[in-house]
């Protein structure tokens, strides 16, 4: 360091004015950070909504979140060269919700985890049999994988053994092998299960999911933020009987209503991409062992007495 408190590093002109437009831009940022933190009520994705059954992915890609800082606090063109990775740029899609949903939101935040209550209400309205838009949506999902990889054309040079672990076969011949799936299969397996049926056929894992539910349903019942108005079956068919899964009425507002609905549709788009993304890798030549997993692209922000935000970030760097 020199006297004045510069570095006295020399640098030739260009290198140096980069260096000094980064410094400025890293002070701004974190001045406005905090003010971005202080006003988001909750962040939310497919991969944190509660479940504790989520499985293990790869790390989302750094310049996918450093395109969401980018929007949050602008990186000067003549210094985004000298990043790690390259930003990916995207707006995301906002919507606005009256600022009393705000404030019903941070006295639901008061007493329960948002993105329990989340998980507990996208449960809820499969065991109460109710049609819900998050279901159309992976339903459309479905269909989409099924349209790209029908069933009876299946090229697929990678199956997953029902014990978990992958092998790769001659192309088209997965089908051949009885305990393996193709990843077109396991792509469509997911969807349905974490949004149409939400409870697994194994005994082992029903058992785990259904009391996974009845403990957030019974917590949520103590505080006063939904109550029972009737039963519905677990069976399986192999042995359980009616009446061990309680259906729920929420005691929140129909606007409420409305943005935990658009959450949970939001969150199955999500999901959908990130296999989108998954299966086109594997396509491209991808070890199916890993995938990316898509950071939480859901915020919920209010500033001040503004209303309410729901921020969505498109899933790669572009609408």
């Amino acid at each position: 360091m020199v006297a004045d408190g510069q570095w006295g590093i020399k640098a030739p002109a260009k290198k140096n004015r980069a260096f000094q437009a980064f410094l400025r831009w890293y002070q701004t940022t974190q001045k406005m950070l905090p003010e971005w933190s202080n006003g988001c009520l909750g962040i939310f994705g497919h991969h944190g909504l509660g479940s504790p059954f989520t499985g293990q992915y790869q790390p989302p890609p750094l310049g996918l979140l450093m395109g969401r800082l980018h929007w949050i606090s602008p990186v000067p063109r003549q210094i985004d060269g000298i990043f790690a990775a390259t930003p990916l740029y995207g707006r995301p899609d906002i919507r606005f919700y009256n600022k009393n949903v705000a404030s019903e939101l941070r006295a639901l935040q008061a007493k329960f985890p948002p993105n329990e209550l989340f998980y507990l209400h996208k449960l809820s309205q499969c065991v109460a049999g109710n049609p819900s838009e998050f279901q159309a949506t992976a339903a459309t999902a479905i269909r989409l994988f099924k349209s790209r990889h029908p069933h009876q054309q299946c090229r697929c040079a990678w199956g997953k053994h029902s014990s978990g672990g992958w092998r790769r076969f001659q192309p088209g011949t997965v089908q051949d092998f009885w305990a393996y799936r193709c990843p077109y299969e396991l792509a469509i397996m997911e969807m349905r299960s974490d949004w149409l049926g939400l409870l697994p056929t194994t005994l082992p894992e029903r058992k785990r999911h259904i009391g996974h539910y009845n403990a957030l349903a019974h917590a949520a019942a103590e505080r006063g933020l939904v109550s029972v108005t009737n039963h519905a079956a677990g069976k399986t068919g192999q042995g359980y009987g009616p009446g061990v899964m309680p259906i729920l009425k929420f005691h929140w507002s129909p606007e409420m209503s409305r943005l935990v609905g658009m959450v949970l549709v939001e969150a199955a788009i999500s999901q959908m991409n990130e296999l989108r993304q998954w299966l086109a890798a594997i396509e491209a030549g991808a070890n199916p062992h890993c995938r990316d997993c898509l950071p939480p692209n859901i915020c919920l922000v209010q500033h001040g007495g503004s209303d309410l935000q729901m921020v969505v970030w498109p899933a790669v760097g572009g609408n």
